[in-house]
């Protein structure tokens, strides 16, 4: 009987030992899960943070994508435009040459004929011609002087330019066939207009006059007088307002 109280007793101080190592094992276990737990949250919370962030990237990268197509749309479409008309541009180019061509030969044969009617009038006052003879030179006179003024007059601007900031200014993107047109980065959101005289310069330099013939939202074309230009175009030479 003794023997068998004893064997109880050991079996049930093994039993409690085998309780509190079971019980030290799980909490072991139980601290062990709410680390790993806890390094998941914040992994989780770091994993939806970075997802957010390359979601606003993501838009930002598709409105930027967008914006760049539709400025490249516009800009093919332009010169597709431009390549239709070149060879307009080149028989204008002809027919402008020839119109300033007989231009100075009209305002030369009129400095001529003033030269000779002054001629003549100063000899005329030279001899005391009569007094109905002096004022017809002048009436001529005055007749030729107001033609040959017309031929001098530079355009007015007008209200046209107005609106137009005295400081515009741009730079050129694309350069056409042998220099007959540019296209410049300035449009009408910048105040460019149509018929806008500039100027084509290098390092302060003046490389040819231009006048605006085509204004979009950000571009413009740019025609070049082919007998003012000194140097070869090149991307990137500024454009300024003839003021």
């Amino acid at each position: 009987m003794k023997s068998a109280t004893t064997l109880l007793s050991i079996l049930a101080l093994v039993g409690a030992i085998a309780s509190v190592a079971l019980y030290v094992t799980i909490t072991g276990q139980k601290a062990e899960l709410t680390d790993t737990l806890q390094s998941t949250q914040a992994e989780l919370n770091s994993a939806r943070s970075t997802n957010n962030r390359l979601e606003r990237e993501k838009t930002e990268l598709t409105e930027t994508r967008d914006q760049l197509s539709t400025e490249l749309e516009e800009r093919n479409a332009l010169l597709e435009e431009l390549d239709a008309r070149y060879t307009e541009s080149r028989r204008e180019n002809a027919e402008l040459r020839s119109t300033i061509a007989q231009r100075e030969q009209r305002q030369a044969e009129i400095d001529r004929q003033l030269v000779e009617l002054r001629r003549q009038l100063a000899d005329a006052r030279s001899r005391a011609a009569e007094a109905e003879t002096i004022p017809e030179y002048r009436d001529r006179i005055a007749q030729l002087e107001a033609t040959l003024a017309r031929f001098q007059l530079r355009p007015d601007e007008g209200d046209d330019f107005a609106n137009v900031p005295r400081d515009l200014a741009g730079r050129v993107l694309r350069i056409g066939p042998e220099n007959a047109f540019i296209i410049l980065d300035i449009g009408s959101t910048h105040g460019a207009v149509s018929r806008l005289p500039m100027v084509l310069e290098r390092n302060g330099q003046a490389i040819a006059r231009v006048t605006l013939t085509n204004v979009r939202e950000r571009l413009s074309v740019g025609h070049i007088a082919p007998d003012s230009l000194t140097d070869t175009i090149q991307a990137g030479d500024r454009v300024t307002r003839l003021n």
